[in-house]
């Protein structure tokens, strides 16, 4: 007697999809097929219970098609078809898009932070090695624009007179003696009024 596979039982979850080949009987082998040919080598693709149950993990669109699945024994075999369509493996994709959306926006929102904080860094440290470099500047004093004038010295005779009048003339020239005529007449000796005024004083 022949075991009959009956149908193909279908569940999905976003990424992944199963499909389960329902038996009544014993079977002795079991085979799946996609688009009439082996399951290709890859890791995705995992067989359980006896490989009643086959689920493909990451499922895409290269995914899609028609599965079968086979089964023999000794007296004959049987197979149960299913077609992933198109549209199911869109709806899987459209599925995975807004986490796919939702990382890579976390992603370049985690490297413009970084990309802030590396700018900010680098502004501080050049800041701070322009002040540690710069030479002090002398302070720049305004010149007066204005100038005082300069006071007039008077020219200050000295007179010099003795209250002992020396015994010989000739002494008061050699010691430096002199006595306040004396003085006058050298300053202004063609004055003959000056004269007779300190004649006069003295």
């Amino acid at each position: 007697m022949i075991s009959a596979a009956s149908k193909i039982s279908v569940s999905s979850s976003p990424g992944s999809l199963t499909l389960k080949c329902d038996i009544s009987d014993d079977f002795k082998l079991l085979q799946w097929f996609r688009n009439d040919l082996p399951l290709p080598d890859d890791q995705r693709f995992s067989l359980t219970e006896n490989n009643k149950t086959m689920q493909v993990s990451n499922f895409n669109s290269s995914d899609c098609g028609n599965y079968t699945c086979l089964i023999s024994n000794e007296y004959g075999t049987s197979a149960a078809y299913f077609n992933v369509s198109d549209d199911a493996c869109e709806q899987n994709n459209s599925s995975k898009l807004p986490n796919n959306l939702l990382l890579l926006v976390g992603l370049s929102f985690i490297c413009l932070v970084v990309l802030c904080i590396i700018l900010i860094c680098i502004c501080k440290y050049y800041d701070h090695r322009k002040r540690k470099t710069a030479t002090p500047q002398e302070p720049i004093y305004d010149e007066p624009t204005t100038f005082q004038e300069e006071p007039v010295i008077l020219t200050v005779y000295p007179v010099y007179q003795d209250f002992i009048k020396p015994k010989h003339s000739n002494q008061s020239e050699d010691f430096g003696y002199s006595t306040i005529p004396d003085v006058l007449r050298k300053i202004s000796p063609h004055n003959p009024h000056e004269q007779q005024a300190t004649a006069n004083m003295t």
